[in-house]
């Protein structure tokens, strides 16, 4: 599969998670003031919260939604890509890739996904080989500037996220993804 082709897939393969996302969304607060004025819990006894807690917690699930076969297929092609990362392949072409996605991603949205799975997952896998790229493309890459505030730091080489938190502190706040 080509690059551009597989950038659409794998925007596509966004698209379906974030829209299954948004419509699934509910309210935490709402949720949890609607079953406390249908079951009037604020003088219940422990044993009876019990089950409203469960049904606070049913109402927050959102429902399954299947995948058809062509979503099925774009996420084998984007869960083949993340396995490369997660294997260690070639990682001069693997941030070539996360590159493109940077670069391409059609909505702030769709960058901070890319920023909060594909880079994060790149930097906290491979951070001493990938630090330098990141360096290197930081200057001359606004929207890997914007992407890298949206990477939690965590597991991995600590000298590697202090150098990532350096860059990041370079930009103003109003200039962070969400």
């Amino acid at each position: 599969m080509n690059k551009d082709a597989f950038v659409e897939t794998y925007f596509r393969h966004f698209e379906v998670i974030h829209q299954n996302h948004v419509k699934n969304a509910l309210d935490p607060d709402a949720e949890l003031l609607a079953v406390y004025r249908e079951k009037r819990v604020k003088d219940a006894p422990p044993e009876e919260l019990v089950p409203v807690a469960r049904e606070i917690v049913n109402r927050m699930q959102p429902p399954y939604q299947p995948l058809n076969p062509a979503e099925e297929a774009d996420e084998d092609i984007v869960f083949e890509f993340i396995d490369s990362i997660e294997s260690g392949g070639n990682i001069a072409d693997l941030w070539r890739t996360v590159m493109l996605l940077i670069e391409r991603a059609p909505t702030d949205e769709a960058l901070a996904f890319v920023a909060a799975s594909t880079l994060e997952d790149l930097i906290r896998m491979h951070g001493k080989a990938v630090i330098e790229f990141v360096e290197a493309d930081y200057p001359r890459s606004a929207r890997l500037r914007t992407a890298l505030t949206g990477v939690w730091t965590g597991p991995g080489d600590s000298d590697v996220w202090l150098r990532v938190l350096a860059l990041m502190d370079e930009l103003p706040p109003e200039k962070h993804v969400n």
